[in-house]
Formats: C-alpha cells, structure tokens, sequence
C-alpha cells in the first residue's frame, strides 16, 4: 500500500513537471531558449535613454550559475545590473514556461516599484503581451507570473509554488532570517521537480545575518573573505564563482569586472565624492568589503576622535547658531538640544542639554532658555509621534523664534545619520572631547541605525541640527542678519 501511494505521487510531480514544460503559445515561439539572446531582444534604461540590453560577460555567467544550482548567493557592488539581469531571467522564464511562478523581494516600496517598472519596459520593448494591469503582479499572457514584493517578515506568506524567488539587497533587510524561513517552503513541489532557484543578492554588510552566514560557510578550503580581498589588490580576475559543499552556487563581482567601471582607475573616487559617502561605505557598497573593524558601525572610529576639537562656549556676538531637538517621551530616552556655532563654515558644538528621567515641561524651559541665550537661526525638532505636540509648545511659547519640524522615517533616518557620518569623516564638524555624543557615534550601528549598546539621542539630536544647516546652505532656508545682542 505503501509502495503504491509512492509510486503514484511520483507519477504526480512527473505529469506535473510535464505540463510545466509544455509547447508555449504560439504568440511567444519567438522567444529564444537562452537567456543572453532573450535578454537583448529587450531594452533597458540607461541614463535617460533606453538601450538594447545586451548582458556583460559576468551576468551571462551567473545566469548559468543560477541554472546549475538550488540556491546562489551573490556578492556584488552597487550600480552593477545584477537585480534587473536576474529579473530579466525571471520574465525569460515566464514565457517560456506556461505554470512558471517568481517572487522578487525588495528591501523598500520604491526598490520594489522601480524594478517592476523595469520588467514591464522590458516586456513592452520586447512585445512580450501581459494579461495583468497590476504593477506589481506581472503576468505573461499565456506564460508565467512573477509577483513583487517589500520585504519583511511576513511577505513571502501565502505564496504557493513558487519556481524561483530572488531576494535582493537581502543584507540590509531587517528580520531577513523570517522572510526566508516564511517563503522558501513555497518552493518545496518546484524543488522536487528540479525547477527550485533561491538567489541571494547583495553588497555586502556587518558581517552577520544570514546571507553573511551562507556566503561564508560550506565552502570547503575556499576563504570567501580572502577572495573578496585578493579582488580588491586586483591579485585574481575580477569575476570568481564557485559552488560550495551544500551544492550552492557563490559568485562574487568586483566593480572591475565591469567594463565600463573597470576602465576607470579613478572609479572608487569619483562615486565617494559624486555619492557623498564615506570612505567605509565606499568600501562595503563599491569595493566588495565585508570590513567591519569599526564593529559595523555607521561612524569611521579614527575620524569620531580625531573631530574631537571644539570647546564648549558661551552665545558670541554675530556668530550664527542652529539648534537640533530629540525629544524624550518618557522612560530611559533623554531629551536633547544642541547648540552648533555655524559661523565660520565647519559647524562646533558649542552647549548641550541632555537629561532622562525629567519631565517634559522642564526639557522644554532648558530649550527655551537656549532660545533666548543663543538667538538660533533655526530650531530643528524631530517631530514624531509626541515630538510634534513638543514642537507646537515650543513655537507657540517663543514665537518669534524658527521652529522647523524634521519627521524620521526608516529612509530619512538613513539620509540623515549618513548626512553626520560624512560630516565627521570630512573634517566637517568638531565636537568637545568630553562630549558623551562621542561614545554614541562608536556604538551606532550601521545595519540597525540605533545604539548597539545605550543611547543614541545625541546623535539623533545632531542629525536634526544637520538636516537644517543643508538647507540653509542650499540656499532653500534664508541665512538673515546675525542676531542683535
């Protein structure tokens, strides 16, 4: 009894894999069977134009990486085509076979908007008819689907049979260990049939989390970071890819692997300074650089110390000052204003209110008092949540001071701290030596963007500060005449 229920499950995926691989529709015999061919019927933006999208030799090889392997992992830099040539394997597949299913899951709804956007030009470019409206649920007009996502914990539930899934920019991804224990037993049917591919893509990180963890291990006498490394002193070819114990694909891709990129020896200089980033960033998002020696930390330790400068000062006649406000709302938070001397270009830090364990009211009269004592240009206030209502207080109770609201968001959050890290690396503002802001910066972490360990209303307090001086500088907040003492 046994052996015949075996015998007839097996006899099920067989018809199943059958008719997955059945002839397509006559209106899609044109597509060719291989990928690079496929690929270069369509079009892709580049820049402001659409361009024929002929693959670079390093997409050609991970498309056949991904093709003899249940699951790749791939380590690459920014701005190197790997989402949209995946994607593009992904609509291939689509039309070519009739019950195909892909999910691509995305670190944010823009990412995910964008790629998806991507595809439907490359369908449209290619006459490739979609029988679905929706942008996010792409569908082939008698072949498969692929389904765009936000990745989080909970969106790779309810997903049934699923071919292929791609996780992208999966490093970054908080709770990425639940979406991909939530969404890869979708692949269980595929898998039995040999139709299962996982890939995970993404420059690297902090050295934890799961896609650190599977690029790292089961790789037998291969030393995962050692490649990464003989790449960047360019000691071995710019493309290496090897499959590991488990049977998992590992690719990883140097930015001179790219032929345009590669041309230019300046490369890794003209994105930090066009991108404003720093140097560590430069390092972990363009030159393969899982380095976390700064414990993967947002800020360069060296450049936090070294900023170490400033002294904390009493109000100047004709200096210009700007304030940045991190309210508390009860607990163990502290409120915080700062005072930055902006006047001679590099911003100083020159006085602080910082307490926990107060009541709001009594925060708000020490902010006021630096309202009146420092006659700031602008007083920047994070405005979540009960922020807005310590904004409103405040403006309402010094009128004819400049209040400007900053909300956080997970995005801005980012730009913001970016903004400051810059800053320090740059030479772009000095602090006190014995500013406890000091000790945030070192436990702030660059994947989390919060304290690793303890506060971190400092430096949230000096990004508000920050967001305000852009503007001032970029001309869209109005300087006005140094305060009258």
């Amino acid at each position: 009894m046994v052996a015949d229920l075996a015998t007839r499950a097996r006899a099920e995926l067989e018809l199943r894999r059958r008719r997955s691989l059945q002839t397509v529709p006559s209106h899609l015999a044109h597509i060719p069977k291989d990928w690079p061919s496929f690929a270069r019927l369509t079009r892709i933006r580049s820049g402001t134009t659409m361009v024929p999208f002929d693959p670079y030799s390093f997409q050609a090889s991970i498309s056949d990486l991904i093709d003899r392997c249940r699951g790749v992992v791939i380590v690459k830099p920014r701005q190197h085509g790997l989402t949209e040539m995946v994607a593009s394997k992904f609509l291939h597949k689509s039309c070519m076979y009739p019950t195909y299913f892909a999910a691509v899951f995305s670190k944010g709804q823009d990412d995910t908007a964008n790629i998806a956007r991507r595809v439907r030009l490359m369908a449209a470019s290619a006459g490739i008819p979609l029988s679905s409206n929706n942008v996010k649920d792409i569908a082939v007009d008698g072949g498969g689907r692929i389904v765009f996502r936000t990745a989080s914990q909970n969106s790779g539930r309810g997903l049934e049979s699923i071919w292929d899934i791609l996780f992208d920019e999966c490093a970054f991804v908080s709770g990425f260990e639940e979406l991909f224990g939530a969404s890869t037993p979708a692949q269980s049917v595929p898998e039995q049939q040999g139709q299962a591919h996982t890939i995970l893509l993404s420059t690297p990180n902090a050295k934890t989390g799961l896609y650190y963890e599977t690029f790292t291990e089961n790789n037998g006498d291969v030393d995962a970071l050692d490649i990464c490394r003989q790449m960047r002193e360019e000691l071995i070819e710019p493309y290496q890819e090897w499959v590991d114990e488990q049977g998992w694909g590992k690719a990883v891709i140097h930015w001179r692997a790219h032929p345009l990129h590669g041309e230019n020896d300046n490369y890794l200089i003209e994105v930090r300074e066009k991108q404003r980033i720093t140097e560590a960033q430069t390092q972990r998002e363009f030159n393969i650089s899982f380095d976390d020696s700064t414990g993967g930390t947002l800020f360069n330790t060296q450049a936090v110390d070294a900023q170490a400068m400033g002294a904390w000062a009493e109000p100047a006649a004709g200096h210009r000052y700007v304030i940045g406000v991190d309210p508390n709302f009860g607990g163990d938070d502290r409120f915080v204003a700062q005072v930055w001397d902006i006047t001679h270009g590099v911003p100083s830090l020159v006085a602080e209110y910082a307490e926990g364990q107060r009541s709001v009211e009594l925060s708000m009269t020490a902010t006021m008092d630096y309202c009146d004592r420092y006659k700031p240009l602008l007083v920047a206030v994070e405005g979540n949540s009960g922020g807005k209502v310590v904004l409103e207080n405040l403006s309402k109770q010094r009128p004819l001071t400049r209040f400007e609201n900053i909300n956080t968001s997970r995005v801005s959050k980012v730009t913001n701290t970016d903004r400051i890290a810059i800053a320090v690396e740059r030479g772009e503002a000095i602090y006190p030596k014995d500013w406890e802001g000091i000790r945030e910066m070192k436990a702030f972490s660059l994947r989390e963007r919060e304290a690793e360990t303890g506060h971190d209303d400092r430096v949230m307090a000096m990004a508000m500060a920050f967001a305000v001086m852009d503007s001032i500088v970029e001309g869209r907040i109005s300087l006005g005449a140094p305060a009258m003492w």
